[in-house]
């Protein structure tokens, strides 16, 4: 059984485990906590934003890419919820360049995971940063024959990522076997706070489910989801809150009191803290 933070990415069918989004999110969260089987490239076309991937917080300006492995916990961030930001998410599934899952990878190459960050400096850079413009194109433009072409380009970008920026080494491997441990424990504890998030959470409470005393789980909860715990609640209380303004007639008050906000004032203060506008514009809207 999966997850709330299991994401079922939309691909074009099972046969072509593929797709290309273009965003432009707004808010202080512009990609949801989650994580999915899928690789996972985001390019970033204009604006500047945090992205946390896989416990590493790494902050990408215009041009910049970034790699996601599979099943890595990973969102994104904007200081600044008014400012601008776009980027490209470029998801295939591993059978896509002949791997029939993401669990079943054979070969020495696939024992590995690769770096988030793409170097600019390395020898492979131009030609993956080459092939992933054409890729977009040839998205786009959907000619005849373009399922062939994506194939294709998929395969060619996994080839510069096993040559150009593959994690190697014994201890990176030991240390990646544990932290995958470590994040699908914690996949679970975070799955909790979703679904109780309206109730009294304590530090200890959240930490004893993870086996962390609470200094090391506030240390190990920031580096994975780039949040502290306080944050990451008060971020479900918003995204239900934001449901609720736009599809009840419930008042704002209750709005309020039903996520767990203490006052009307506080509630508000960080709804617009989070989003970027207020309660009572959402209202208005819809």
């Amino acid at each position: 059984m999966r997850d709330d933070l299991w994401e079922n990415t939309t691909l074009i069918n099972q046969a072509f485990p593929f797709n290309i989004f273009e965003n432009s999110p707004t808010g202080n969260q512009i990609l949801k906590l989650h994580w999915h089987e899928h690789y996972e490239l985001i390019l970033v076309d204009q604006g500047e934003a945090i992205f946390q991937l896989g416990g590493s917080q790494i902050h990408a300006a215009a041009g910049d890419l970034l790699f996601v492995n599979s099943g890595q916990l990973h969102a994104g961030y904007n200081d600044d919820p008014t400012q601008y930001i776009k980027y490209y998410a470029i998801v295939f599934h591993p059978s896509l360049v002949g791997h029939q899952s993401a669990n079943l990878m054979s070969v020495d190459l696939m024992s590995q995971s690769f770096s988030n960050i793409i170097d600019k400096n390395s020898n492979y850079y131009p030609q993956l940063v080459t092939t992933i413009f054409s890729l977009i194109q040839e998205f786009k433009s959907k000619n005849n024959g373009y399922e062939v072409m994506i194939r294709a380009y998929c395969q060619l970008i996994f080839t510069w990522l096993c040559r150009g920026y593959i994690t190697s080494s014994h201890d990176d491997k030991r240390q990646s076997d544990a932290a995958r441990l470590q994040t699908a424990q914690f996949k679970e504890m975070l799955l909790f706070i979703e679904k109780h998030f309206t109730d009294r959470i304590t530090l200890s409470q959240v930490a004893d489910m993870v086996h962390l005393s609470p200094f090391h789980f506030c240390k190990t909860f920031k580096k994975l989801t780039g949040l502290t715990l306080i944050q990451y609640i008060n971020l479900q209380r918003i995204y239900e809150a934001e449901r609720l303004l736009r599809t009840t007639t419930l008042t704002i008050t209750a709005i309020a009191e039903q996520v767990g906000c203490g006052s009307i004032n506080s509630f508000s203060k960080i709804f617009k803290q989070y989003k970027g506008y207020s309660p009572m514009s959402v209202r208005k809207l819809h």
